[in-house]
């Protein structure tokens, strides 16, 4: 029997001074006793991530038909730019 769980935090990102920006995200996976499980990556390394991935911020706008909560789709139509935001200690 095999059983997932999985941990997701929110993360707060600043884009000081400028109006976009790029997200890269890297998935690991941790076997039963913590320990990272690594895959082959790019026929290069042995000890790659899970997934990978990259998202260019003004790039965003989601495409809510074909998205489902698992597996987000992009409209990549326009840029939605970052707007200045006031942040709150």
């Amino acid at each position: 029997m095999t059983s997932a769980r999985c941990s997701i935090s929110s993360i707060a990102m600043q884009a000081q001074g400028a109006d976009n920006m790029d997200l890269f995200i890297g998935v690991q996976m941790l076997d039963e006793h913590g320990e990272r499980v690594t895959f082959p990556f790019s026929s290069t390394f042995d000890d790659g991530d899970a997934a990978l991935g990259w998202l260019r911020v003004s790039r965003r706008e989601l495409d809510e038909p074909a998205s489902t909560p698992y597996q987000p789709v992009y409209r990549q139509q326009q840029d939605k730019l970052l707007s200045p935001v006031k942040w709150s200690p």
